[in-house]
């Protein structure tokens, strides 16, 4: 399927899923903080105005890159408006840090259950988001990103196996 080609609210059900799988990712966290009931969410309240300021800044590059009538333009059509401006920068992060994420929910059901904040089914229900997402995304832009996991793990094996000699 391609994102570009939906109708807006299953685009916007797919931005809230990546967040939502973003903020459960943070569970994996909590055993490396101090007092985490009080450090996670000031984080979260920085990270969201952090956030914000990412998102003027990328509204900023984006009329930089194609000027406000392209970014306008871009809505009139199939694609998304920032779908436009991202096709000039290059190679796509989206599967990345879906796998990324996939990942750090997967870890954090290994949590015992003393040193678990939050229940398990917020571990699996954001694996399943961040796997789910994955149908959203074309299919080319997560054959380039498998590809590019695939090269990172590749070099790493290369670097261990140099380091250990």
């Amino acid at each position: 399927m391609n994102p570009t080609r939906l109708p807006r609210e299953l685009g916007t059900f797919g931005a809230t899923m990546l967040g939502l799988g973003a903020m459960i990712g943070t569970g994996v966290f909590v055993s490396k903080v101090r007092e985490p009931r009080r450090t996670i969410p000031k984080a979260i309240i920085l990270s969201a105005l952090t956030v914000m300021l990412i998102y003027c800044a990328v509204a900023v590059v984006g009329i930089g890159v194609v000027g406000a009538e392209g970014l306008s333009a871009a809505t009139d059509g199939e694609a998304a408006p920032l779908a436009v401006v991202a096709e000039r920068f290059g190679p796509p992060l989206s599967v990345p840090v879906l796998v990324y994420y996939a990942l750090t929910n997967l870890a954090t059901l290994r949590i015992s259950a003393e040193d678990r904040l939050y229940p398990r089914w917020v571990s699996w229900l954001g694996l399943v988001c961040c796997l789910g997402l994955a149908f959203w995304v074309d299919p080319r832009v997560w054959l380039t990103g498998l590809g590019l996991i695939v090269i990172g793990l590749l070099w790493h094996a290369v670097a261990r196996r140099s380091s250990s000699r």
